[in-house]
């Protein structure tokens, strides 16, 4: 029962306004629905995107298809 309220609650977006939709721990719009704008991903950490290496706080803006 844990599990699907957490799962739940982490589909709802953090920030929701006329200019940007922000989720947690989700990606709704991963699939590029048609509904999906231009996805923006902020390294909070080394982390690599499609073979590029990020550091904290680059930005990688994936265009809608």
């Amino acid at each position: 029962m844990a599990m699907l309220f957490l799962q739940a609650v982490q589909a709802r977006p953090v920030v929701d306004n006329d200019f940007v939709r922000v989720f947690k721990n989700n990606a709704p719009c991963a699939a590029a629905a048609a509904s999906c704008g231009e996805r923006v991903v902020v390294a909070l950490g080394a982390v690599e995107v499609n073979g590029q290496k990020m550091e904290r706080g680059d930005v990688k803006v994936f265009k809608k298809r």
